[in-house]
């Protein structure tokens, strides 16, 4: 139980940390009616915009596999529950293995979404450590580039 909610809050952060820069991705702020001139963005910037298209794109996706696994572990559980009041209410005996054989295949079917979920849990986790390395190059080659600049107009 604990790994579980240490997933969602892992995934929560994950996801609270691509929320923070799409400011850098807003559209420039306008005043009287015209749109702001702004610098053109450097290549640094292009990049980390890119990147960030790329994860809001990785984390739909995310969304809706992490969607439909609970959807389906929903319904499985449901019938789970329905297939033991049906066991608890049937007294023959060929209808109680008829349906024992059908939960059985059920419980079998819950044990491997439960697996698919985990795995794709382990590369999620396994996408959002290269994430972070890739967020944090970025941000060093934005860091640098600012400080090229700086140093550039202190020199003219």
């Amino acid at each position: 139980m604990k790994k579980m909610n240490l997933s969602k809050v892992a995934f929560i952060l994950f996801v609270s940390f691509l929320m923070v820069p799409i400011a850098f991705c807003a559209e420039p702020p306008k005043a009287s009616g015209k749109t702001l001139k702004t610098p053109p963005l450097s290549p640094a910037m292009l990049e980390q915009k890119k990147f960030w298209e790329d994860e809001q794109a990785y984390m739909k996706q995310e969304m809706a596999y992490r969607k439909e696994a609970s959807d389906r572990m929903v319904q499985i559980s449901r019938q789970l529950g329905d297939f033991a009041k049906q066991l608890k209410a049937t007294t023959d005996e060929g209808e109680k293995k008829k349906i024992q054989t059908q939960f059985d295949a059920l419980r079998q079917e819950q044990f491997v979404v439960g697996e698919e979920m985990a795995k794709h849990d382990v590369e999620s986790a396994e996408h959002g450590i290269v994430s972070a390395q890739r967020r944090l190059e970025l941000a060093q080659k934005r860091l640098e580039d600012i400080q090229a600049r700086r140093a550039q107009k202190s020199n003219s």
